[in-house]
C-alpha cells in the first residue's frame, strides 16, 4: 500500500495512532521524532520571544460592548447513516480483500470512529444545553445527525427554552461521502451561519464558533471517508493508492469532493459578516491540523475574526478538549472569550490573534526545514567573504 499522503489524498482513513477526529494520521507524526529535537532548540531561539506574544490575552480580543453573544457549535461527526452507507460497505470490501496486514487495523479504526465520534459529540452536545442553561448564554446547535432531517437547535437565555430550527434545502450531495455528512459542506456551513445571524439585529452579534470535525492538510470540514467507493474499479484503486502521493488539487476523480477546505472555511465567514455584520471574537477548529496550512489560507482570514483557536499539525482526540467545562464560568462578553481562550490552552489548544496566525505556519517550516538552517552561518560567512574578494577587484588601484 502507499504512503500515509496518498492514502490521504485518496479520501481513505489510514492507521490512526490513537482514538482521535482526524480523517488521516497527521504527516507531522512521521517526522517527529527525526526533527523533533532540533526543531524545538531553533524554534525556542528563534522564535521563542514572539510565541510568548501570540496567545490571547487582555487586548486580543473585541469586547462586544452593546452586543449579543451567542455560542454557536458546529459538529461534523460521523453519523449511523455513513457508517451504514454502501460507501463504507464497498470501502470495508475493499480492505477485507487487501493483503495489506494494516487492513484488518484500519478496518477496526473506522468501526471505533463510528461508535465513538457520534457518542462524544453527543455528550458535548448535553453538556453545552447544561451550561447555556445555568450561564444563560445563547446557544446553537448545529450536528450532521440533526442536519439530515434539516433540523438544528437554539437555546435562548432570556427565553429558556430550546427550540428546533429548519434548515433550508440545499442542492444534493455531489457524492456518497457527503450525503451522510452534510455539515461537511461549505453550503451547510453558510447555511447554519445564516440562520443564526438571522435571528438578532444587523451588526449586532458576535459568535463564538466551534467546529467540531475531522480535518487534516487543507481541509477544515471533511468527513472520516471521503472517497465514493461504490463504482470504483478496484484494481484501479489500488494502483492509485501505491503510486507516490499527489500534490494539492490532484485527487483522483472519486475522491474529488473532500468538503470544505480552509480557504472555503475563512470565505463562508467572511461572507455572512458582509451580510449581517457578524463577528468572530473567537473561532475554535476543533480537529486535527486545524492550524494554518497555507499562507494564502492566512490572507483568506477575515477581519471580522479576532482570535483562532487551532491544534496547529497536531492530533486531537475525542475527549481531548471540553468544550462545555472551558465554557461553564460566570463571566460575560469579552471576559467569556478571554477565560474560554484560557482554559483553551491549558487543554494544549493554541490560541492565536488573527495578526499573528503566520507563527505556527513559521514553525511548521522551521521544523520540516531545520537541517537547512545549520548551514545558515556558513552560508553568510561565505555572502561575506564572497563580497569582500568582489569588492576589492572594484577597488581602483592608486597611482603614485
Amino acid at each position: 500500500m502507499a504512503s500515509e499522503e496518498a492514502k490521504g489524498d485518496a479520501g481513505l482513513p489510514p492507521l490512526p495512532a490513537r482514538s482521535a477526529r482526524c480523517r488521516i494520521v497527521s504527516s507531522a507524526l512521521g517526522r517527529q521524532s527525526a526533527v523533533a529535537l532540533g526543531a524545538i532548540v531553533l524554534i525556542s531561539l528563534a522564535v521563542g520571544a514572539l510565541l510568548a506574544t501570540s496567545s490571547v490575552g487582555e487586548s486580543a480580543v473585541g469586547d462586544g460592548t452593546g452586543r449579543n453573544q451567542i455560542v454557536l457549535y458546529y459538529a461534523n461527526e460521523t453519523t449511523v447513516q455513513a457508517a451504514r452507507s454502501d460507501n463504507y460497505a464497498a470501502l470495508l470490501s475493499i480492505l477485507r480483500m487487501s493483503a495489506n496486514p494494516l487492513a484488518p487495523e484500519i478496518m477496526n479504526a473506522l468501526v471505533e470512529d463510528a461508535k465513538e465520534y457520534p457518542a462524544a459529540v453527543q455528550h458535548d452536545i448535553d453538556q453545552l444545553l447544561t451550561v447555556a442553561r445555568r450561564r444563560a448564554f445563547d446557544l446553537a446547535i448545529f450536528s450532521n445527525t440533526l442536519a439530515l432531517d434539516r433540523q438544528y437547535l437554539f437555546y435562548r437565555a432570556a427565553a429558556g427554552v430550546v427550540e428546533i430550527g429548519q434548515l433550508p434545502e440545499l442542492p444534493g450531495a455531489p457524492s456518497p461521502a457527503l450525503a451522510t455528512a452534510p455539515l461537511s459542506r461549505p453550503e451547510y456551513f453558510d447555511a447554519a451561519l445564516r440562520e443564526v445571524g438571522a435571528r438578532y439585529p444587523p451588526d449586532s452579534l458576535d459568535v463564538i464558533l466551534i467546529t467540531n470535525s475531522h480535518g487534516a492538510g487543507d481541509l477544515a470540514l471533511t468527513p472520516r471517508v471521503f472517497a465514493d467507493l461504490t463504482n470504483v474499479n478496484v484494481p484501479a484503486l489500488w494502483a492509485e493508492l501505491d503510486r507516490p502521493a499527489a500534490g494539492a488539487g490532484e485527487r483522483a476523480v472519486w475522491a474529488a469532493f473532500p468538503g470544505t477546505t480552509k480557504r472555503d472555511y475563512w470565505n463562508v465567514l467572511n461572507e455572512v459578516s458582509r451580510w449581517r455584520g457578524l463577528r468572530f471574537p473567537l473561532v475554535f477548529r476543533q480537529a486535527c491540523e486545524s492550524g494554518p496550512s497555507s499562507w494564502a489560507e492566512i490572507g483568506a482570514v477575515p477581519s471580522s475574526v479576532d482570535a483562532v483557536a487551532h491544534t496547529a499539525d497536531a492530533m486531537l482526540g475525542f475527549s481531548d478538549v471540553d468544550d462545555a467545562a472551558a465554557l461553564d464560568t460566570d463571566a460575560t462578553g469579552a471576559v467569556r472569550v478571554r477565560q474560554l481562550s484560557v482554559a483553551l490552552e491549558k487543554s494544549g489548544i493554541e490560541v492565536d490573534r488573527r495578526p499573528m496566525l503566520w507563527l505556527p505556519l513559521a514553525r511548521s517550516a522551521l521544523a520540516r526545514n531545520y537541517p537547512f538552517l545549520f548551514f545558515l552561518p556558513l552560508a553568510a560567512w561565505l555572502a561575506w567573504q564572497c563580497r569582500t574578494l568582489i569588492g576589492s577587484f572594484r577597488r581602483p588601484y592608486r597611482i603614485v
